[in-house]
């Protein structure tokens, strides 16, 4: 878990690519929590943008928070 956005990360240097992971989450509908990345052969999640999520800073309606608990 990142400490600073507590979202949980891949550690690309442990992922086998195995696939696990993604058919595990139940979120992960179509894939589009957790996908491969072709190009680095490993897992890939959402990591809120290391603390800045450029999908809430897009949004134009304000639809999306980024919400820290602690």
């Amino acid at each position: 878990m990142n400490p600073e956005t507590r979202s949980y990360v891949i550690s690309e240097d442990q992922c086998t690519a195995c696939g696990l992971c993604a058919e595990a989450c139940p979120h992960n509908v179509g894939n589009n929590v957790i996908f491969f990345n072709p190009a680095r052969n490993v897992y890939v999640k959402c990591d809120l943008c290391s603390g800045n999520p450029q999908c809430v800073a897009i949004c134009p309606t304000e639809a999306l928070k980024l919400v820290v608990s602690r």
